[in-house]
């Protein structure tokens, strides 16, 4: 009992330190997309992958929930439709998660080395660059551009018009789903590529070390975790 309650805290307060620190890379850490100006690259979907590591997907999915809330209480509102980027943001989370646990659980590449991981992290940003192109084709992109605070989608005529007109006034010249495709679809398997690459160089390794070398973290883990560490170690 005393064991299950310290793992609960645990991973509680990692759930708690990664949503802030997904906070603060949502809102500091962003890298220019020069092909499409107004999109940002941003890091802080490094956090979801570390939340699934430490406790599953309901950690991931806490820490997509609580950084996404905590983002929309400190940011202010646009003119646009409200909260249209958060929610944008919290699907980019969900597309994250839900492709983890494709590639981890049922297609299991990130319990077979280095070569494998990388595949995984590659059908991850296909992924996710699929779920996001579909967004913004249906409903994130025609609603950003609309101007009026009301959210639409890609089956109003007018909303379409809009889009098309805006996106020809910055040099693409293409039918509503051709711009989308060409805009999103590279764009966002590049952000999570760089995703995947930062959480590999950077958190993967870190967890990994912290996790050889203290029994008493390493017990609050996922089995999974540890029977990677444990393959990792015997290589």
């Amino acid at each position: 009992m005393r064991r299950n309650s310290s793992e609960l805290i645990y991973k509680m307060a990692i759930i708690a330190m990664l949503s802030a620190l997904g906070v603060v890379l949502m809102l500091y850490c962003k890298l220019p997309y020069p092909f499409a100006s107004w999109n940002e690259i941003e890091f802080s979907d490094t956090t979801i992958l570390v939340g699934y590591v430490v406790a599953g997907w309901p950690g991931g999915i806490a820490v997509a929930v609580i950084k996404t809330l905590v983002h929309m209480l400190i940011m202010p509102q646009s003119t646009g439709a409200p909260f249209i980027g958060d929610l944008a943001a919290f699907i980019a989370s969900m597309a994250y998660l839900f492709a983890l646990v494709i590639s981890s659980h049922l297609l299991r590449l990130f319990n077979k080395g280095l070569k494998f991981r990388l595949v995984g992290y590659v059908f991850v940003a296909f992924f996710v660059a699929a779920v996001m192109t579909i967004a913004n084709l249906l409903f994130i992109t025609p609603t950003f551009l609309a101007g009026n605070g009301t959210y639409t989608t890609c089956f109003n005529p007018n909303s379409v018009e809009k889009v098309v007109t805006a996106l020809d006034s910055l040099g693409f010249h293409f039918n509503y789903f051709i711009c989308i495709v060409v805009i999103y679809l590279p764009f966002n398997f590049l952000k999570a590529a760089l995703v995947c690459g930062v959480y590999e160089i950077l958190f993967n390794t870190l967890i990994f070390q912290v996790l050889k070398k203290n029994p008493k973290v390493q017990k609050f883990f996922r089995k999974d975790s540890n029977k990677e560490i444990k393959e990792q170690e015997d290589k």
